[in-house]
């Protein structure tokens, strides 16, 4: 074939070609900033990897010095502060909701939740990241679920237990139910907290009898007070009203329950944990503490 007439057709066709000739406009979500500390963290690494890749084991890698960071005004979210570098197979991102549009489009209803799990494809990406670590264990006790239960995550957890007590009938599996600080100013967005919970609770109790659940909360009340109504605790000073001071605490109680089950020598597994706790057949560990 003639090259000159197939150019000659490729540019009549370029030229038929309709364009958009109005204005155009770009929406772009604003950039979330990153924390200082989070920066600080990044650079550092970054200087360890180069120092270890020149090999020179006479200069020894660049200190800093300490600095202070204001970490109360500074932490929005948990990446904030954690530098934990996941398996990519460790966490998946729900595509309709953004944390950019998380006031125009919460995700604060129990149905989203079940919703989103139940696509298909995120049903199905759940299933085999949870299959390529089980494989990998040599004996597997069970699982922990760390759920916030006052919004569309108590959804997808009750949907996330369903499918592993479907696949893994015979291991027991260990919830926590995480609670937010009392919202003075929005009233009915603690009644709706309120009906999330209640709703995640339900489910997850359906499922089996091996399910033990933990709500945890560092207030008194349960989004029923009208004002914020913390616990007391002897020898800590803590914000109530920082996600950051609660969740620290919080998390301090998490890694004594679990530490049993979780130490080299181990001597006791999560089935008998589960059957201390469950001598009357509650399945429910109430505590504020």
């Amino acid at each position: 074939m003639n090259t000159n007439r197939l150019k000659d057709r490729k540019k009549a066709e370029k030229e038929n070609i309709t364009t958009w000739k109005g204005d155009i406009k770009i929406f772009e979500s604003e950039k979330r900033p990153i924390s200082t500390y989070s920066v600080d963290q990044e650079l550092a690494e970054l200087e360890q990897i180069d120092w270890e890749k020149s090999k020179n084991v006479q200069n020894e890698p660049v200190k800093h010095a300490k600095k202070d960071y204001d970490m109360d005004d500074e932490v929005k979210y948990w990446s904030d502060y954690s530098n934990t570098k996941f398996n990519d197979r460790s966490y998946m991102l729900i595509n309709q909701y953004d944390t950019a549009t998380i006031e125009s489009e919460p995700f604060d209803l129990f149905n989203y939740g079940t919703n989103v799990f139940s696509e298909n494809s995120f049903m199905d990406d759940f299933e085999d990241n949870v299959r390529h670590y089980a494989e990998e264990c040599d004996n597997i006790q069970g699982f922990q679920f760390f759920v916030d239960s006052f919004n569309g995550f108590g959804g997808m957890s009750c949907k996330a237990l369903n499918s592993l007590s479907e696949e893994y009938p015979k291991l027991p599996l260990f919830s926590f139910l995480s609670f937010p600080f009392y919202d003075t100013q929005k009233f009915e967005n603690n009644t709706l907290k309120l009906l999330n919970t209640a709703l995640t609770i339900h489910g997850l109790l359906a499922e089996k009898s091996e399910n033990i659940i933990v709500p945890l909360s560092m207030f008194n009340s349960f989004y029923l007070s009208k004002q914020l109504d913390p616990i007391s605790l002897p020898n800590i000073n803590f914000k109530p009203n920082l996600d950051y001071h609660t969740s620290a605490i919080i998390a301090s109680l998490i890694d004594s329950i679990t530490l049993p089950w979780r130490q080299r020598s181990q001597k006791s597994s999560m089935h008998d944990i589960i059957d201390l706790m469950d001598v009357y057949k509650y399945k429910v560990k109430i505590t504020n503490k």
